[in-house]
């Protein structure tokens, strides 16, 4: 009915995690949570090790450019922790976006290569 249901104060470079659950909605789907994904060095020159966590199975590896053009793509095998190169050393400095997808799951990041 457009009541505000909690007013919390501000709180300036701090988190607020306040659960709660509405009930009556049904036949709505929980949306699949994504696995974790990172990158180090971020920025980088050339070289950057993704580290994926929590995640087994076939995945596709996509680097995408700011015009949200495919730069590289390739399939990798997730074996629960996993760790794998990218090499952007032939790529235009910038920002990219990485993407793997395992299993219909998607985690996406930001990289900079200066």
């Amino acid at each position: 009915n457009g009541a505000t249901l909690k007013s919390f104060q501000a709180e300036f470079g701090r988190a607020i995690h306040w659960p709660f659950t509405l009930n009556g909605f049904v036949g709505v789907p929980e949306q699949e949570q994504a696995f974790a994904l990172s990158a180090i060095p971020n920025p980088t020159t050339g070289e950057v090790r993704l580290h994926v966590a929590d995640m087994d199975g076939p995945a596709t590896l996509e680097v995408l450019d700011v015009q949200g053009r495919r730069v590289q793509a390739r399939s990798l095998e997730l074996t629960g922790t996993t760790d794998a190169l990218l090499d952007l050393s032939r790529e235009a400095p910038g920002l990219y976006l990485v993407r793997l997808t395992c299993e219909g799951r998607m985690s996406t990041l930001r990289l900079v290569l200066q």
